[in-house]
């Protein structure tokens, strides 16, 4: 365990090599975005050049993992605490639960023994993508056939699973509802999510225009009732295809700085569009914009200062790796992959001032969409 930037002591680090982002900086600006406007749990993240057996590797961000951890998402560490309550480690107990995603179905152990207190912590992520399901050791699908990955505890009982599930499909169906209340339990989505989270964590992937959004890599957490009887949204991760970076024939409004995007296509389908069409959520969208993101973004374009210094303009960033990306760029050319129709510039500088341009539309768009009393 060691300390590396001063993120904390933890065992696991991840290196991202940004390789569809040619500004380099799109991870690292929006989860300083995620850390300014009070996001819990951001990731922490420094440039780094990366050399292995002496041999230049690239640029590329070192940043934390998600996981539980005091450095980490500071939660109960269940995986641990049920491990201390059985004689043997708990992926050698038996596993049962369907293979392939299966609506209204999870997979667990057979774990004998629980902790008093199955409460918490729980770290899940969502994934539209149900193939993924079967990737991971413990699992559920929502009636509405979104995969919930267990990341802790990976190895879950019957019991936490039945538990973080039933919160999930609750939650699930309380969104869905016209009224915001699970039909079956009679809680109101606010009481089963933290709401200034999912505020938060919506707009982060609304402001950066992600086209991930609705789709990957949305995570949750749930620490146990003595801290909290609600889940909470986050921590961010994955925004390298954000701000005009990337799209498909099929989906080119992601190029457009104006328009929304995650609470219009496909809405029927996805958690976030749910939320938009409640009143008291929009009303907390348009707080969050004046009090964080207005800001926020006003600090990205190089209109306002932070004070504390924790998010910076994206020149200032450009420069901060400048020569950097010069190296990067020398050893991977850019190259535009058949599937993405963005054309963001071809060297350093012509990426920069593309997302550059679209924070700066990005801003003025939202702040006409965020700022009506409408």
């Amino acid at each position: 365990k060691t300390d590396l930037a001063g993120f904390g002591k933890a065992k696991k680090y991840a290196l991202i090599s940004n390789a569809r982002d040619h500004a380099l900086i799109r991870n690292q600006i929006v989860f300083a975005m995620a850390d300014y406007v009070g996001l819990r749990y951001t990731p922490g993240c420094v440039q780094a050049e990366v050399y292995l057996n002496h041999t230049y590797n690239g640029t590329y961000i070192l940043q934390e993992k998600i996981e539980v951890g005091s450095s980490r998402v500071d939660i109960n560490d269940l995986e641990a605490q049920t491990e201390a309550v059985n004689d043997r480690p708990l992926s050698e107990y038996a596993h049962t639960g369907p293979s392939k995603a299966t609506p209204g179905q999870m997979k667990y152990y057979q774990i004998p023994n629980d902790p008093d207190d199955i409460t918490g912590g729980y770290l899940i992520e969502y994934e539209n993508w149900t193939v993924r399901y079967k990737d991971e050791p413990s699992a559920y699908t929502t009636s509405r056939s979104k995969a919930i990955m267990f990341k802790a505890p990976k190895h879950a009982s019957q019991a936490q699973a039945q538990y973080i599930s039933g919160l999930i499909q609750a939650y699930e169906n309380a969104i869905f509802a016209e009224d915001g209340t699970d039909p079956a339990s009679g809680r109101h989505y606010t009481e089963l999510m933290d709401f200034d989270s999912l505020v938060l964590k919506y707009m982060l992937e609304e402001v950066s225009k992600n086209c991930d959004g609705n789709q990957s890599s949305q995570y949750y957490y749930k620490p146990a009732d003595s801290v909290s009887t609600k889940m909470f949204a986050g921590p961010a991760w994955d925004y390298d295809t954000t701000f005009g970076d990337f799209a498909r024939k099929t989906n080119t409004e992601l190029l457009n700085p104006e328009g929304l995007y995650l609470t219009t296509r496909n809405a029927s389908r996805y958690w976030w569009p749910q939320l938009y069409a409640k009143a008291d959520f929009l009303q907390g969208v348009k707080a969050h914009w004046a009090a964080e993101y207005r800001p926020a973004m006003r600090i990205l374009c190089g209109e306002e200062k932070d004070p504390a210094g924790k998010l910076l303009s994206v020149a200032e960033y450009a420069d901060l790796i400048r020569a950097s990306a010069e190296m990067n760029f020398t050893l991977w050319p850019m190259r535009q992959s058949s599937e993405n129709v963005a054309s963001t510039g071809k060297t350093f500088q012509k990426n920069i001032d593309y997302l550059q341009r679209f924070i700066e539309k990005r801003l003025a768009y939202l702040d006409k969409e965020w700022s009506s009393g409408d």
